[in-house]
């Protein structure tokens, strides 16, 4: 019972945290170039994912 909780509470630390990158990438207007290392670094997470 109590792992339930625990994971729960992750998942929505998360979900915030990804909601407040989502806010400030969407307010600015000009987005730098992301760097070849960063793109692998984010395909890499997509693709580990749904195992996550």
């Amino acid at each position: 019972m109590r792992n339930k909780w625990v994971i729960v509470c992750v998942l929505i630390i998360a979900s915030l945290i990804t909601f407040k990158i989502s806010c400030v990438a969407a307010a600015n207007k000009n987005p730098e170039k992301d760097s070849r290392e960063l793109k692998f670094q984010d395909m890499l997470v997509l693709f580990l994912l749904p195992y996550m």
